[in-house]
């Protein structure tokens, strides 16, 4: 008996309504040029934000939602989606958000430690956590990620 013997045959069928509905669901492959990249870029600089933030896949769905919406900028659509991510823009929202994080102690006071930073999990404010008693002693180190995400990285006891 040879190798083929022993293989079923499947036929799939598709109806004319499967087909249909795979007809309506398929998106066109639309290519967005550098100039309309350069452009949303452009918009958000304008609008305070760092452009160069985001990835062009990211501006390319921007791009789309903007015209899906007849935006007259991807502006509010970006702010849009830093509004559902309840995303930290700011040191002041990353201090607030550790504020009222229910796992750290109230009796702490927060600083912040330099800027804006970045490593393999994302974007973070570095916050440093000293009691109110003892301001010079280091209580613990956080990381407060930009989507929100506390990492604490010692704790003295």
């Amino acid at each position: 008996m040879g190798k083929m013997e022993n293989k079923k045959s499947v036929t799939l069928m598709a109806t004319p309504a499967k087909i249909k509905k795979i007809r309506e669901e398929a998106k066109v492959i639309s290519f967005v040029s550098q100039e309309k990249l350069a452009e949303a870029r452009k918009q958000l600089t304008d609008a305070g934000f760092d452009g160069e933030h985001y990835a062009d896949g990211e501006l390319i769905h921007a791009i789309r939602l903007q015209e899906k919406t007849e935006a007259a900028t991807v502006v509010p659509i970006i702010i849009d989606w830093m509004m559902r991510h309840n995303v930290i823009q700011t040191p002041h929202q990353a201090l607030d958000h550790l504020h009222q994080h229910d796992r750290v102690q109230q009796e702490l006071t927060f600083k912040l430690v330099g800027e804006l930073d970045h490593d393999h999990n994302g974007y973070f404010y570095l916050v440093v956590a000293t009691k109110v008693e003892t301001p010079k002693k280091i209580e613990s180190l956080y990381k407060v990620y930009t989507n929100g995400i506390i990492r604490e990285m010692w704790m003295e006891n």
